[in-house]
C-alpha cells in the first residue's frame, strides 16, 4: 500500500488533488474510479458531451479529453522517474492540448474508450514499479515530485473533475 506523499514530494498546486484522495489506498481508488467514471460518461448523450456550463468553459468532451491528457502525462512522468530519469521533465499546456486536440470531432465513445485504455495502462504500470521506486523523486514542471505523489495526483485530478462535472455541469 502506498502511503500519502509528504508535501515535499509535489508542487503546492497539487496539494488539493492529494487531499481529495485522503487516506484511501490510492491504487484501490484508481481501480474503483474506473467503472464509476465510465458509467457517468456512458450515460450521456452526444448532445450532453457538447454541453458547456459557460461559453468560456470546456465542453464535457473536452473535460474528458483533459482527464485523459493529464493522466497520460502524469503516468509518463511516474514511469520516467521510476526508471531514474535524470533530466527535468517539461510541463504541459493543458489549454493548448485541448485547443489542438480537435476533441469535438471525436465520437464520445472513442473518448470513453480512450479514458478506459489510459487507466488500464496506468494501473498496469503501477505493477511494474517497485516499492522503492515509488519513493523516487524527479523534477517535472520545475518542481520536485515523487512517483507515489504522481499516482495520488492522477486519482485526485479525476476526483476534482468528476466533482466539477456533477456540480457545475449537473451530470449525475
Amino acid at each position: 500500500m502506498l502511503s500519502i506523499p509528504t508535501t515535499s514530494e509535489y508542487a503546492p498546486y497539487y496539494g488539493s488533488y492529494i487531499e481529495y484522495v485522503g487516506t484511501e489506498p490510492v491504487l484501490d481508488l484508481l481501480k474503483m474510479q474506473l467503472p464509476e467514471t465510465l458509467g457517468m460518461f456512458r450515460a450521456l448523450s452526444k448532445k450532453e458531451f457538447k454541453h458547456r456550463y459557460h461559453p468560456s468553459k470546456w465542453s464535457v468532451a473536452e473535460v474528458l479529453a483533459h482527464m485523459i491528457d493529464t493522466e497520460l502525462v502524469m503516468a509518463s512522468r511516474a514511469f520516467r522517474i521510476a526508471r531514474k530519469e535524470i533530466n527535468p521533465l517539461p510541463g504541459f499546456d493543458q489549454n493548448a492540448f485541448i485547443e489542438n486536440g480537435s476533441i469535438e470531432e471525436f465520437d464520445p465513445e472513442c473518448l470513453i474508450k480512450g479514458f478506459e485504455a489510459v487507466r488500464h495502462s496506468t494501473l498496469s504500470l503501477a505493477h511494474l514499479i517497485t516499492p522503492d521506486q515509488y519513493l523516487l523523486v524527479g523534477t517535472a514542471s520545475g518542481f520536485k515530485v515523487s512517483v507515489r505523489a504522481l499516482y495520488y495526483i492522477i486519482a485526485g485530478h479525476e476526483l476534482h473533475h468528476t466533482k466539477i462535472l456533477r456540480d457545475k455541469y449537473q451530470i449525475k
